[in-house]
């Protein structure tokens, strides 16, 4: 039921259901904010995985750009009465 979902892949931690949870994500078509930092030992596994499936979805490098991009999928709230 989530409009965005983020994914961030932290360089101390290996998340193999992460990785799993990424690819339903992706080719169900979820918008996705993708970030891996830069010693991630699968970010190549990331990269690729989306590559395939969602070429449309840049992997960020930093956890703050990774951010900006899940604020900027996000649809525009309604107006306010």
């Amino acid at each position: 039921m989530a409009d965005v979902i983020l994914f961030w892949f932290c360089s101390g931690a290996v998340q193999p259901i992460a990785l799993y949870e990424l690819g339903a994500h992706a080719a169900r078509g979820t918008r996705l904010a993708v970030g891996v930092h830069p010693h991630y030992p699968r970010r190549l596994d990331v990269v690729e995985q989306l590559r395939h499936v969602r070429p449309d979805v840049t992997v960020h490098e930093s956890l703050q750009a990774t951010l900006r991009a899940a604020v900027a999928l996000l649809p525009a709230a309604p107006p306010r009465p």
